[in-house]
């Protein structure tokens, strides 16, 4: 089997690298280490789904041990567990941003989160 591309990794950065080298007619192959977790076997409890979803348990550390460090791991990578914190930021937040902070670029345009 040969391939243009190797991607490492699945999650938002590989996914779209593939898909776009993959677009441009580059045979591609994503490699990852990390097990598929059917939404089936997800309990949404913290407690049951760091052995199946973070690198280490959830026990990475640095090698002082000073800084834990949540990774995702598995196939989607860090998006699979990220991805909840991907909600539109409410229309009178923005509001704020842009009145208080002149942030013009953040100020709805209508039709967005009441």
């Amino acid at each position: 089997i040969t391939y243009d591309v190797v991607i490492i990794g699945s999650g938002c950065g590989g996914g779209v690298s593939a898909a776009t080298l993959a677009n441009a007619g580059y045979k591609v192959i994503i490699l990852e280490k990390g097990p598929f977790v059917s939404p089936y076997d997800m309990t949404n409890l913290e407690s049951d789904m760091f052995d199946q979803l973070y690198e280490q348990s959830s026990l990475l550390t640095t090698d002082d041990g000073n800084v834990m460090i949540l990774a995702g791991s598995g196939l989607g990578g860090g998006s699979a567990i990220n991805w909840g914190c991907c909600i539109e930021t409410p229309d009178e937040v923005r509001r704020e941003w842009a009145d208080a902070h002149g942030l013009e670029n953040f100020r709805p345009v209508g039709g967005g989160v009441q």
